[in-house]
């Protein structure tokens, strides 16, 4: 039996981003009746009706407009979505075939939990991003803190009953997420075939700048979750 008509994809789209071009181009050959929403912050590309119409995706997409920040966007999506799962995703995200079948097979395996693919990172960033595949693949696997870009996927009731993403944090609304479903019981489901995503920002700012940076401000945000959740099980 597919799940896939019960899926709601919701993706944020940065100002003046493209590269959700490829990743709409990945969904034109599944067999998929689900529901695509894209949410900008400035009305839709000109050409956005006619490229979906090539896809063979008409009537599978929808434009919204949404305040600027992603954890607004991502928020503004969800609360629009029809489908009884939410999976988002990252506009630079490049998802297979065999992703999509996994994330079937785990919805229906465990519908209650909040699901996450391994990373893998495009030819398109330093040479060093194989150690940062294996960081996240530790940080995620065995502290239990996936970010956004493995393309978390949790049913919208459970979505709403936490709150949804924090719209007032400076950055990280996807780990705060991640965090507050653990100190509400939420079992984490690491996905073992991978999605790929863009490392061009390492390429742009620097590695070790890019990555100790992301490093610096995982911890910051994490420690007091981390006690939040020591708390909240030993009550």
């Amino acid at each position: 039996m597919c799940i896939a008509p019960q899926v709601s994809i919701v993706i944020p789209i940065a100002s003046n981003e493209t590269q959700w071009r490829n990743l709409l181009a990945c969904f034109k050959d599944f067999p998929w009746p689900c529901e695509i929403l894209l949410v900008g912050t400035t009305p839709p590309p000109n050409e956005l009706e006619n490229f979906v119409s090539r896809l063979g995706l008409a009537g599978r997409v929808r434009w919204m407009e949404s305040s600027p920040g992603r954890a607004k966007q991502l928020n503004t999506g969800a609360n629009t979505a029809l489908g009884r799962f939410l999976w988002f995703l990252h506009a630079d995200t490049i998802v297979s075939t065999a992703a999509v079948a996994a994330l079937e097979n785990e919805l229906q395996r465990q519908p209650t939990a909040l699901h996450y693919f391994r990373l893998k990172f495009q030819d398109d960033g330093p040479r060093q991003m194989n150690l940062n595949a294996a960081g996240v693949w530790f940080r995620s696997r065995w502290l239990g803190m996936p970010f956004g870009d493995q393309g978390i996927c949790i049913e919208r009731s459970t979505f709403q009953k936490l709150g949804g993403y924090d719209e007032t944090a400076a950055y990280g609304e996807d780990h705060l997420f991640v965090w507050k479903a653990r100190q509400n019981g939420i079992c984490l489901n690491g996905i073992r075939e991978p999605i790929q995503t863009s490392a061009r920002k390492y390429r742009q700012h620097g590695w070790w700048r890019t990555t100790s940076r992301h490093v610096i401000l995982t911890f910051r945000q994490a420690i007091p979750e981390f006690w939040r959740l020591i708390r909240k099980r030993s009550r």
